[in-house]
């Protein structure tokens, strides 16, 4: 099934994005394509951070990504909603712009 016209803007697009839409809607398929769209622009993979909410997304995500890709110069971190790190920590860990 090929992407919506709001999906497909999504996954082009450049700059940093948040995919926010309700169950079903297929936003885990689009930060897998947006990942794969990157990847293929000839983007590092140590400079794509993709974030879900839910092990059973991520899982997914990774499940999608090694059918296209060598997933093994990926890195992935799963963690416990207990666990949580606020965005400024995130921001201080990976070296990303500040989002105002």
């Amino acid at each position: 099934m090929p992407l919506s016209p709001s999906q497909h803007k999504a996954v082009t697009d450049t700059g940093v994005q948040l995919i926010l839409a309700g169950p079903g809607s297929g936003k885990t398929r689009v930060i897998t394509e947006k990942i794969l769209h990157l990847i293929q622009k000839g983007i590092k993979s140590e400079h794509i951070l993709a974030l879900t909410f839910s092990d059973k997304a991520a899982h997914e995500m990774l499940e999608r990504l090694e059918k296209q890709i060598n997933t093994s110069d990926l890195t992935t971190i799963f963690t416990r909603q207990e666990n949580w790190i606020t965005s400024d920590e995130l921001l201080r860990t990976v070296s990303l712009p500040q989002i105002i």
